[in-house]
């Protein structure tokens, strides 16, 4: 995340600009949605044709080790390379760390999150569940407003961008859903049809 100018933090009254962090901030503790989890290593590795390793468990709806399934994953991927795509002056500021020379920046922010890192954690299956992808958008946007005044541009672009991300994350979790519902049907009507046909063959 990057901004146009450095900004000192004061401490804010009550103001019509102003945030509500419980709104926002997820219930989960943010220890547990920004610590590194342990990858299993049980599941049996296979080499595709371009010499690329996956995992057994990666493909369709199932989960990966880290326990979020690939189609889920590549969902949240898609959603927040088109919103950048789609915004592209609203998450400039949010593209890249903070410089280290913003005075303060570093001493208020004590979890710095920025779109990079998120595209990363992704790409590595960091995330474990979609709570601990949406602490870390949500992380993003509450550094923001902590940091800059109700006003100034960084904090205006959190604002419009958070809710741009919401209704995004609702239409995405609408996908997500439907289609782990698909994958349950399929899993029950095949389980059914073998159960069949091992009655068949015991009669």
């Amino acid at each position: 995340m990057t901004t146009t100018a450095p900004v000192r933090k004061k401490t804010r009254t009550s103001s019509a600009s102003k945030v509500d962090l419980n709104l926002i901030i997820p219930s989960c503790q943010r220890r547990s949605c920004t610590t590194t989890r342990s990858r299993s290593t049980s599941t049996p590795e296979k080499t595709s044709r371009r010499g690329r390793k996956k995992t057994a468990a990666a493909g369709g709806g199932a989960p990966h080790a880290s326990g979020m399934p690939e189609f889920e994953r590549n969902e949240y991927r898609r959603l927040v390379q088109h919103m950048v795509r789609m915004n592209k002056e609203l998450a400039a500021p949010f593209m890249k760390p903070v410089p280290k020379w913003v005075p303060g920046y570093y001493e208020v922010i004590t979890i710095p999150v920025d779109i990079s890192m998120i595209l990363n954690r992704l790409d590595s299956w960091f995330y474990a569940s979609r709570a601990d992808f949406e602490a870390d958008m949500r992380q993003m946007f509450v550094n923001a407003y902590t940091f800059n005044q109700p006003g100034s541009l960084e904090y205006e672009y959190a604002l419009e961008l958070h809710s741009i991300f919401n209704t995004m994350m609702s239409t995405a979790l609408d996908k997500v859903l439907q289609h782990l519902a698909e994958e349950y049907e399929k899993e029950v009507r095949s389980t059914t049809s073998s159960g069949r046909k091992r009655k068949r063959r015991s009669t």
